[in-house]
């Protein structure tokens, strides 16, 4: 875990980046630009999924994720989330598949925390910091589901001075996804009203989400399917 010295912690949340398009790399560049100039680099970098457009594969693992990052993840340790188009080629119920090659998470409670005994959702501590990360497409949204039970578990042991979960679905969004759409956004409903009364209820302090894009000034090229 990283220090718990007493000074800000710097992340970089990313979410939907998988394209391999020029806004992609404008942003990274943007980052590093601004971070090379204040000389401080995130100290960790969270990605809320879909970072392999359009199905996941190695190959756009490769050409859209660890290509267009390389000169952050040389030093910077990515934390994931599992989104939807991860799902396409890998399946949480048997930890197999492009994602779950590329990723090693602490599923035995390495980092801190509570052990989950699953790479598909897991928790771990930097500084005064524990994050949870958390599966919201394929894994059960139940409270008394398998990630459910584990989530209370380890809000119940978690003693950081801030707690924060990340996952790909959010809870509310009027963008490009209707989180109050019951029947194309269920993964969003479900999230709100199964999973966040359970982080409400042990005091969260921050949700971090994807999935759901806004633009500003859309170009089609630039526009992927989310």
């Amino acid at each position: 875990t990283l220090s718990a010295a007493a000074r800000p912690m710097r992340l970089w949340v990313v979410g939907d980046s998988g394209t391999g398009n020029r806004v992609q790399a404008q942003i990274h560049e943007a980052m590093r630009r601004v971070a090379g100039r204040e000389k401080r680099y995130p100290d960790l970098y969270l990605h809320v999924g879909d970072m392999a457009y359009g199905s996941g594969l190695d190959s756009e693992f490769q050409g859209y994720f660890f290509e267009p990052y390389e000169a952050t993840l040389r030093n910077t340790c990515c934390f994931p989330a599992f989104g939807n188009h991860e799902g396409r080629s890998s399946k949480s119920a048997t930890g197999k598949g492009p994602y779950y090659d590329c990723y090693v998470t602490p599923r035995e409670g390495q980092s801190g925390g509570v052990a989950s005994g699953t790479e598909s959702y897991y928790s771990f501590d930097a500084g005064g910091v524990h994050f949870i990360s958390l599966n919201s497409f394929d894994t059960s949204r139940q409270p008394d589901g398998a990630m459910g039970q584990w989530l209370k578990a380890d809000l119940e042991r978690a003693k950081a001075d801030w707690l924060v979960a990340f996952w790909h679905h959010p809870p509310y969004t009027k963008g490009t996804h209707d989180s109050d759409d019951r029947k194309k956004a269920f993964e969003l409903v479900e999230m709100r009203e199964l999973i966040l009364p359970i982080l409400e209820s042990a005091g969260v302090d921050l949700v971090l989400c994807g999935h759901c894009l806004l633009y500003t000034s859309p170009s089609p090229r630039d526009r992927q399917k989310s």
